[in-house]
């Protein structure tokens, strides 16, 4: 049962929602996990997709699929208890076929139930940490546009120091909107900014950790601030590099 992905920029902005596994395993359970399956399996052969969110072919529930190899692996009810680690990773947005660089950690501890609602707990190290991050994002509501750091021609001409300077300045742009959503929290500003500096001060130090109720959603004129100086970091970059020459 092949599904047809979302396209809706607003729906996929919705948190996905928690759900009584074990009441719907002979129902909505087999549903979705077929739904699931299928249509990542031939998304994996057009585009090389490694995970697929239960939001992303229009179902509520917080679900998503994850394909290892020549097997796919099903979690529902997924959510992470642990982080670890920092790395830069370059990942594709579908919806819009831009590349993003994103920090990731390396290292996630993943709680969830299983199709037969045993909870269960997994770790998860290297690229699957990277894919089951992306996943959890994508239930969370939390668009790769929304926070990621959009590659642009400048950058993927630039030198390993010069992109290392832009993704240094790409951290501080993250802090100081933390810091400006701390100063209008202090200032009485409602509870969603509360969330986005925590997700900000996760970001720096690998610990965010996405609770219920404690999604982090970003304000995208904020986010459309950000990217406007990043890109004039990264011309900055390109026209320093051509008056050395």
């Amino acid at each position: 049962m092949i599904k047809e992905l979302v396209t809706d920029v607003e729906k996929l902005s919705e948190r996905a929602q928690e759900w009584n596994v074990k009441e719907e395993i002979n129902g909505k359970v087999v549903e979705i996990l077929q739904a699931l399956g299928d249509t990542l399996e031939d998304l994996n052969t057009k585009d090389g997709r490694l995970f697929l969110t239960a939001n992303q072919i229009g179902y509520t529930e917080r679900a998503f699929a994850i394909k290892f190899e020549d097997d796919i692996k099903y979690f529902f009810n997924p959510i992470i208890k642990g982080r670890k680690g920092l790395v830069f990773s370059r990942e594709k947005d579908f919806l819009t076929g831009t590349d993003y660089i994103v920090p990731r950690s390396t290292e996630i501890i993943l709680n969830y139930q299983d199709s037969l609602g045993r909870v269960k707990g997994n770790k998860f190290e290297g690229a699957a940490a990277i894919v089951a991050s992306g996943a959890i994002d994508s239930l969370e509501g939390l668009l790769i546009s929304d926070w990621g750091l959009e590659i642009t021609p400048e950058f993927d001409v630039a030198s390993e120091e010069e992109q290392k300077e832009v993704l240094a300045y790409y951290i501080q742009s993250l802090n100081a909107y933390r810091d400006a959503l701390d100063k209008d929290l202090s200032e009485g500003e409602n509870k969603e900014e509360y969330k986005a500096i925590k997700f900000m001060e996760g970001v720096a130090n690998g610990t965010v950790e996405l609770e219920k109720e404690k999604e982090p959603k970003m304000n995208r004129a904020q986010r459309r601030g950000l990217d406007k100086t990043i890109k004039r970091i990264a011309n900055s970059l390109k026209h320093s590099k051509k008056r050395r020459k």
